[in-house]
């Protein structure tokens, strides 16, 4: 029987040689490598792919294929030398830049050293932006919570004290009853004479608002608890036709919320809403099916229904 031998073979896809001259299996690696990147050229070249995404499919595809079985390589200066003239071409292809740039190695390591830089400080901004966005909604909550006992009065026109006192002195009198009546009075007054059922000692404050409109001033009354706030609301539909108005003291985002809503409603873009406990709800358009009812938290959640 005759037995050949071989100084060169391929194992498990390295290239054994019996002299352990590692660099063929080095070159084979690297061409290997080279094959891998040059597929996929349409990634690198591609503007609408991230460098660092790009770095990390370099990373995880073309770096482990040069350095297969690399444990058995002997680490001399022209392996290392091979290796990083094929890591360097590759990461210029990466960066797009070209020969006529004269950028050395050097100054390629701080370019990329610089793209991580930026990455991390992208993925700090977008971690703290989510922080920011939880916190502004977490306000806005806490600021909606401590609106859920008033109620807001439009359209009512309010007697000032001050006009009351002055009229009383012209006239030389002691203030009638009418006149001398505070704003909760006044309120409370009006919404009786509508068959309004109401009960002063179940208000905690009652005062007006600044509006630009003096003639008509909005007032805030607060109730020493929510079931009283909701029991007159239930009543508001008696001031139909009156121009006067019971809504609840909501906060600037879910009033915005609100507007646009009644806006949508308007153009028939959804069935109706209303509000319950400050918070917002719409009723979709379409079959019994179809037309969910929803809670509404920030305006543009709206826009998918418009």
């Amino acid at each position: 029987m005759i037995s050949s031998t071989s100084t060169n073979f391929m194992y498990l896809g390295s290239n054994i040689s019996s002299t352990r001259n590692v660099e063929k299996d080095v070159r084979t690696r690297i061409g290997k490598a080279a094959g891998v990147f040059q597929r996929l050229r349409n990634i690198w070249s591609s503007n609408a792919i991230t460098t660092a995404i790009k770095l990390r499919l370099y990373m995880s595809v073309v770096i482990p294929t040069a350095t297969y079985a690399c444990e058995t390589w002997m680490k001399t200066a022209s392996i290392t030398n091979m290796l990083d003239v094929f890591h360097q071409r590759c990461l210029r292809t990466i960066l797009k830049i070209s020969w006529r740039d004269r950028i050395t190695n050097a100054e390629q390591k701080t370019i990329l050293e610089l793209v991580e830089e930026v990455k991390a400080l992208r993925i700090q901004n977008a971690e703290k932006d989510r922080r920011l966005d939880y916190l502004e909604n977490r306000v806005a909550d806490l600021e909606q919570y401590s609106r859920m006992n008033d109620i807001i009065v439009t359209g009512l026109r309010i007697k000032p004290w001050s006009y009351a006192k002055a009229v009383t002195a012209d006239n030389g009198g002691e203030p009638s009853e009418l006149e001398a009546n505070s704003v909760e009075q006044q309120v409370a007054a009006f919404l009786q004479s509508k068959g309004i059922d109401l009960d002063c000692n179940n208000i905690e404050a009652c005062h007006t608002l600044s509006r630009r409109n003096d003639d008509k001033t909005a007032v805030i009354m607060r109730f020493v608890n929510r079931k009283h706030k909701t029991a007159l609301l239930k009543q508001g539909r008696k001031l139909k036709g009156s121009n006067v108005y019971l809504n609840e003291h909501l906060t600037k985002r879910n009033a915005d919320i609100a507007r646009k809503a009644r806006y949508m409603k308007k153009q028939r873009q959804i069935q109706t809403t209303w509000t319950t406990n400050c918070k917002v709800f719409i009723k979709l358009n379409g079959t019994p099916e179809e037309a969910k009812v929803l809670v509404i938290k920030n305006i543009e959640e709206l826009d998918k229904y418009q």
